[in-house]
């Protein structure tokens, strides 16, 4: 996952070290790993090097998405707490814009699409874990779904083994790709507004169905992540999460 760097990682891993006078600490290169590649490109192209320090510094102090990743991921707060933790993240016209978006709508999409995929693509009884990976293309976003027979929490390249690859595998998220186009041009990063949404939509879904899932798939634990493919993984809290 994110040890394979891009060109553009590279590049803003080298422009960081130059203006600091010293190479960046584990943290700071785990912060570029988690960056989107349109971040990447954008900060290239529009900022300059101490522009480039500061956003790798946010990654793990106030205002970092990596933290609002984990929070949404790891607690079970309701939909509406989890959302304004979206929009405390958020400046105030991207917040305004925020409270268009029907979150129950792309909740009950998600849920029609998983469930229609379960049914119509049996999941293998080696699957042990799920991967909602997210992409970025000419449309905006994607989340699509694959399931592994190995788990390492230790070792994020168990997301790269895709033993069981559903034929209907991208999920619809119309509501989320809407609210991304309204977004775009302010300064908060849409990938991270579609990665926050990604995991509250996946946890809630989990959470509100899990009788029925775990009848689907078959088995009554399941590991399940999330997270950009060239980035960070998200280990949701979800009722079939195990420690094993």
């Amino acid at each position: 996952m994110g040890k394979i760097l891009s060109e553009n990682k590279r590049d803003l891993i080298s422009r960081a070290e130059r203006f600091l006078s010293r190479p960046l600490s584990s943290d700071e290169l785990k912060a570029v790993f988690g960056f989107a590649d349109a971040v990447v490109t954008f900060y290239l192209e529009s900022c300059n090097d101490s522009e480039i320090v500061d956003l790798i510094f946010s990654v793990y102090g106030k205002g970092s998405p990596v933290k609002l990743f984990i929070n949404l991921a790891t607690t079970n707060d309701a939909v509406l707490k989890d959302l304004q933790k979206i929009k405390e993240f958020l400046k105030p016209k991207e917040r305004k814009i925020l409270e268009h978006f029907d979150v129950e709508a792309e909740i009950i999409s998600f849920r029609q699409w998983l469930f229609n995929l379960l049914n119509s693509d049996s999941v293998p009884a080696t699957i042990n874990a799920f991967y909602f990976g997210m992409n970025e293309n000419e449309n905006g976003y994607s989340l699509y779904l694959i399931g592994t027979n190995n788990f390492d929490r230790d070792n994020s390249e168990w997301a790269c083994n895709a033993d069981w690859v559903p034929e209907c595998r991208v999920a619809p998220l119309y509501q989320l790709s809407n609210i991304i186009n309204k977004m775009k041009g302010l300064k908060t990063q849409p990938w991270i507004i579609a990665q926050a949404i990604a995991i509250i939509v996946i946890k809630t879904v989990f959470e509100r169905n899990i009788d029925q899932i775990r009848q689907l798939i078959g088995k009554n634990k399941l590991h399940v992540a999330t997270g950009f493919d060239e980035g960070d993984l998200y280990y949701i809290n979800t009722p079939m999460y195990s420690d094993d």
